[in-house]
């Protein structure tokens, strides 16, 4: 039913199927049991949920230490913070993520588990304000002023400041963002 492209003849079959569910959701077995919101019609969820739950990219049994603090700088849809939060529960979490679809995505995926993530629309950067942001899913990134095609506005946090403020002294640090 999910299939981005579907075969002739299915197309209006498989879009009633994803009106009624537009989302799944699984339970990845790295997750203690907590749930994870994947949209079937978007690639870029299953090319992450690959990278994050099947290759384990981050594979957090490698970490040495207990961080003090957890800070996922490109969050996408909040599967990294959901299983750096399943792998150390008592670390502070913070999300960072500018796309406002990616946003939603995790947002729900914390809310659904009633988890403490203190989860940001904003893009990382060396200043606090404002920029533009381009792109969506995968890929979004903080845009030239002469870049074609459409921008969003978005908060950016100094990154520099919020690592002072939290001031951790073992810090787990997720940076995977464009530009």
């Amino acid at each position: 039913f999910f299939r981005t492209r579907p075969p002739a003849g299915r197309g209006l079959v498989d879009r009633a199927v994803r009106r009624v569910f537009p989302y799944i959701w699984i339970r990845p077995r790295s997750l203690a049991g907590w749930r994870l919101r994947i949209n079937p019609s978007r690639m870029s969820q299953f090319v992450i949920y690959e990278e994050v739950f099947m290759a384990r990219t981050y594979d957090l049994a490698q970490v040495a230490f207990v961080p003090d603090a957890v800070v996922d700088c490109g969050a996408f849809e909040g599967y990294f913070s959901l299983l750096a939060k399943a792998r150390f529960p008592g670390a502070p979490v913070i999300a960072f993520e500018p796309n406002a679809e990616n946003f939603a995505g995790l947002r729900a995926n914390v809310d659904a588990n009633r988890l403490e993530v203190d989860a940001r629309r904003e893009a990382v950067s060396t200043v606090d304000g404002e920029a533009s942001f381009a792109g969506d899913g995968c890929g979004g990134h903080l845009a030239e002023a002469d870049e074609a095609g459409p921008t969003d506005r978005v908060l950016t946090c100094d990154l520099r400041r919020v690592l002072a403020q939290l001031a951790p002294r073992r810090l787990l640090l997720k940076l995977d963002i464009e530009g």
